[in-house]
């Protein structure tokens, strides 16, 4: 384990008499910051955070600039200050706080100093400071004596202590490559601590110790180093859990000097009490006195659990300790007199201990579900003209370790998972594409997710290219997981067995949560794989054993899955006539669950919205009534389809018209807010739905405020409020108040589902993960703000946003992973967009596999692209959409009309897509650069032969449907490392 150095060795410069200390970017490379070394360099004062707009008009050739932390990344700081010119770089924080490890390219020397400093030198009259290489010194650590933050909590998986010992690893001054020394921190740190502070007492025990045999000194060197290490306790003075510190931290002095070390069961000085659901545990260890005179020890106990928060969220640890004192826990001593050990010359003794909950400790720890640590200290506390303690740490769990939860929440529960939401799904074998099951397809954009373990149903697998497959979140490591499916007889039909699975974490490099899954997957044939097993419910079952663990042990979820190869059933039709007014009735049935219905015209065009059934009961009939006199069809048809994607289309139904008139009318929207100049498509209800004459008319009070059409459709001209009015043609009326505001006034923080369905400035929350912004048709004009603290160096995972219709669209600041292979970055499905940019945006594809583009404009739409921001796109090596324009499956591989008028736009492929163009097999339509400064680069590693700016690899519609690219205006740079054109077509 690491403790951080009470001393930090930094290097400073000098601002008249202070002293600032800095880390520098570069350390240990020709790029230090002393190689700018001067007593008097002159350096400029950048108002912002130094971005392109913050350098202009300001002369900083050949000089060092500072510069605020915050929105940018450290990187496109120090870009954007070489592309000016400068010489050097000063980053000084936002906030107070310990100084970071800054990142950056290395292009010139650069540093990271304090909030407090920084702001020194914005205040200095005369803007210079003295840069010296000699400007070394130690400074006093804030957080000196402290466990590190980064150092890695115990126990093992099988309820072991670890880690052992602790030494200093955080900001340590050592060597570095090139024959230079810097600081760094880690446990990487501490490692060569506790390898010199080893050979120190190697070298003690070889001299005092020769006869032992390697093994007994390698033994004895860890026996000591453990018995004299001295606990850390946190900044409120409790010691620090041994799960964090293990037996403290390593003084070699007292390890060499000591009379006395310590022995536990297995030889080293720990007692691992296992699991108690009783709150009793016992333990012995030994005390062997190395000298020729007698020691004399007071035995201390230390009982830790961990701390409990309560807030009014609930209750949570608090990754602290806490000590427990007489009156929760009962310490117990045996073998010796009282609390004090003596033990002769040569001799050893050992003491027995006994610890017990008692019933207010019991109670206070009842609400820790699945169980609780109990761990501490025995100090031996010396008696002794050497005065150097013995400690020997214990660590135990009050519950039953093995019956903590191996498997997290499911998608079918009402539980939130804590990380990673088990469920199954229906793969297509080669593509791996598929849905999770049991969900309703038809509710999920604009209603909550129909989840239901029930409505877990698959179809006829022709040819068995489909298969179910577990992905599972593990809040553990297993010994194994297994997949099983049995039928209703209990009789096996399908296994697959996976052996050690690593609980589900954050992996940074791919950007994901790891899960476990059944790789092989049930296809739903019999056991020979030549039939398709018979309709019926089955059991997929999946069990685990948690490391350490037996059969005794295994723990298991089932979920039920039919297989369902039945098409729904229309059971009858009517029409009849309520006054005047003729409905057409429709009853489906079902021999499991319907998921959706809907009208379609004799060409199969939809005349109504799919309609979601959601029943309770298999096989229940479903009747809907539609209002057949608007429709306007002399006859339709219904479509309905099951959980198991069984698709019903039925023969004709003929229909007429009925009469009726309004009796009230409703507004959808009231008290509404919008910025001046956007606009937004009102809409009412007439009641009864059924009304014949659904004619509206509408009216604004100050037009002068908004103007609204005769369809509803609002222009908020400017600031003020006006009322609006809706009425319907015998005199029914609703009103409410609109409101004009500036449009930088108007953000609103966007909530749950994330759905937006008028003009606006949206900011998102901070870290919001894996969810699709939807921008519905009625929404026009849009800006999307990212949360400062997701930079692009610390993105949203899996946020895209979903444009429905035309759309002008402005994006700041948004940075965001791309972590599914069937999601864009950002999608416009509109027939004309604009993205106008502000501040730096990034867009990066981080999936293993994906074949949509970045920023989708495919064939069909047209996309403007302009503002004074920075867009940066890049698609990984196994993407096959272009950064911008077209994907590559068949209707989307052919980008749109793409204009780009202004703004700074980096692209880089690595995958078989353009840069700017067409995805896979598809080529651009229709590109057009009139202003902008545009870097594009196809940097193809994996898939050679796309054009950075034009067709996608393999084009092929180049003869068919041949593509447009005019260049007006602007800066380009094109750089093409394949085979294909830097403008123009694929190889």
């Amino acid at each position: 384990a690491s403790i951080n150095n009470s001393k930090i060795i930094g290097a400073y410069i000098l601002a008249d008499e202070t002293k600032i200390r800095y880390t520098d970017a570069n350390e240990g490379t020709s790029k230090e910051f002393n190689s700018l070394e001067g007593e008097s360099v002159e350096y400029v004062v950048i108002q912002g955070i130094g971005t392109v707009d913050d350098f202009k008009n300001i002369d900083v050739k050949g000089k060092i600039v500072l510069v605020k932390r915050g929105t940018i990344t450290f990187t496109e700081k120090e870009t954007n200050a070489v592309t000016a010119g400068a010489s050097g770089i000063i980053v000084y924080d936002n906030a107070p706080g310990n100084l970071l490890n800054m990142k950056t390219d290395g292009k010139i020397p650069a540093i990271f100093i304090s909030k407090e400093h920084g702001e020194i030198l914005v205040n200095k009259s005369e803007k210079n400071i003295s840069i010296s290489k000699s400007y070394k010194e130690a400074f006093d650590s804030t957080s000196k004596g402290q466990m590190s933050d980064f150092s890695s909590w115990g126990v093992s998986p099988d309820l072991k202590l670890k880690p052992e010992i602790t030494a200093p690893g955080g900001d340590i001054y050592s060597t570095l490559p090139g024959g230079v020394y810097g600081s760094m921190s880690g446990t990487s740190m501490a490692t060569p601590h506790m390898a010199g502070a080893s050979s120190l007492v190697r070298q003690y025990i070889n001299e005092k110790f020769p006869s032992l045999t390697m093994k007994e000194k390698e033994l004895l060197a860890t026996q000591l180093l453990m018995s004299t290490a001295i606990p850390a306790t946190d900044p409120d003075g409790v010691a620090y859990s041994p799960r964090k510190q293990g037996s403290g931290v390593a003084n070699i002095y007292s390890a060499v000097k000591t009379s006395a070390y310590l022995i536990g069961s297995d030889g080293k000085p720990k007692a691992e009490l296992g699991d108690s659901t009783s709150g009793e545990y016992s333990f012995k260890f030994s005390v062997k006195n190395t000298s020729d005179l007698p020691v004399k020890y007071t035995v201390d106990t230390t009982v830790l659990t961990e701390k409990i928060l309560a807030t009014d969220e609930g209750k949570f640890f608090a990754q602290a300790s806490e000590e427990l004192d007489a009156s929760k826990v009962s310490v117990t001593l045996e073998g010796i007199e009282g609390n004090i050990i003596t033990v002769d010359g040569g001799k050893t003794e050992s003491i027995s201990i006994s610890l017990k909950l008692t019933d207010s400790a019991k109670k206070d720890l009842k609400v820790c579900n699945n169980g609780t640590f109990i761990d501490g200290f025995v100090t031996l506390i010396s008696e002794n003209t050497d005065k150097i303690n013995l400690n020997f740490p214990f660590v135990g769990f009050y519950g039953d370790w093995q019956a903590i939860p191996i498997f997290d929440n499911d998608l079918y529960d009402d539980e939130t998972a804590a990380m990673y939401e088990t469920t199954l799904g229906y793969f297509n074998r080669t593509t791996w594409k598929g849905s999770y099951l049991g969900v309703n397809l038809f509710n999920g954009k604009d209603k909550p997710v129909i989840a239901d373990e029930n409505k877990i149903a698959i179809g006829p697998n022709i040819n068995g290219g489909y298969s179910v497959n577990a992905v599972v979140g593990l809040l553990r490591n297993a010994e194994e997981v297994s997949y099983t499916v049995t039928d209703s007889k209990g009789n096996e039909v399908y296994k697959n067995k996976a052996g050690k699975e690593t609980k589900s974490f954050y992996d940074g490099n791919s950007g994901s949560i790891t899960y476990a899954v059944d790789g092989a997957g049930w296809d739903s044939m019999n056991s020979k794989g030549n039939k398709p097993l018979e309709d019926g419910v089955y059991t997929y079952k999946i069990s685990g054993i948690p490391i350490g663990g037996d059969e005794k042990d295994l723990q298991e979820i089932k979920f039920p899955v039919t297989i369902d190869t039945q098409e729904p059933e229309l059971i009858n039709t009517k029409i009849q006539t309520i006054d005047g007014v003729k409905y057409l009735t429709i009853t489906l049935k079902d021999n499991h669950y319907l998921q959706g219905m809907q009208l379609v015209d004799e060409k199969g065009d939809p005349l109504t919205e799919i309609i979601v059934l959601d029943k309770d009961k298999t096989g229940s009939e479903y009747d809907q009534i539609f209002k057949i006199g608007d429709l306007n069809m002399e006859s339709v048809k219904v479509v309905a389809v099951d959980y198991a994607m069984n698709f019903l289309e039925t023969d004709s139904i003929a229909l007429s018209e009925g009469d009726i008139a309004p009796e009230s009318v409703t507004l959808k929207d009231r008290n509404l807010e919008l910025a001046e100049g956007s606009e937004f498509q009102m809409s009412a209800k007439v009641n009864p739905y059924n009304s014949k004459d659904k004619t509206l008319t509408w009216s604004s009070s100050n037009e002068d405020v908004a103007t609204i059409s005769e369809t509803g459709y609002v222009k908020a001209l400017t600031k003020g409020e006006t009322t609006i009015t809706v009425s319907t043609v015998n005199g029914k009326t609703d009103s409410t108040t609109l409101k004009v505001v500036d449009k930088d006034e108007l953000t609103t923080e966007l909530k749950a589902p994330y759905i937006i369905y008028n003009d606006g400035n949206y900011k998102l929350p901070v870290d919001l993960l894996d969810k699709t912004v939807v921008i519905k048709d009625t929404a026009k004009s849009v800006s999307i703000v990212g949360n400062n603290t997701n930079t692009n160096m610390n993105p949203y995972s899996g946020v895209d946003i979903s444009c429905e219709g035309n759309v002008d669209l402005v994006i700041n600041n948004f940075n965001t992973k791309v972590t599914s292979f069937f999601k864009n970055a950002i999608e416009f499905k509109g027939a004309k967009n604009t993205l106008t940019l502000k501040g730096d945006n990034t867009l990066t594809s981080v999936s293993e596999y994906s074949d949509r583009a970045i920023i989708s404009a495919a064939y069909g739409t047209e996309l403007e692209i302009l503002g004074k921001g920075t867009l940066n796109v890049i698609a990984s090596k196994n993407n096959y959409g272009a950064c911008i324009g077209g994907g590559s499956s068949e209707k989307i591989m052919d980008s749109g009309t793409i204009n780009i008028s202004d703004g700074v736009i980096n692209a880089t492929t690595y995958g078989a897509g353009a840069a700017i163009g067409g995805g896979y097999g598809g080529i651009a339509t229709n590109i057009n650069i009139s202003g902008g400064k545009v870097t594009a680069i196809a940097d193809v590693k994996s898939y050679n032969g796309s054009a950075t700016i034009g067709s996608g690899s393999g084009a092929e519609n180049i003869d068919k449907l041949p593509g447009t690219i005019k260049v007006t205006g602007g800066e380009i740079k094109a750089i093409n490392c394949s085979n294909g054109e830097t403008i123009g077509d694929c190889s």
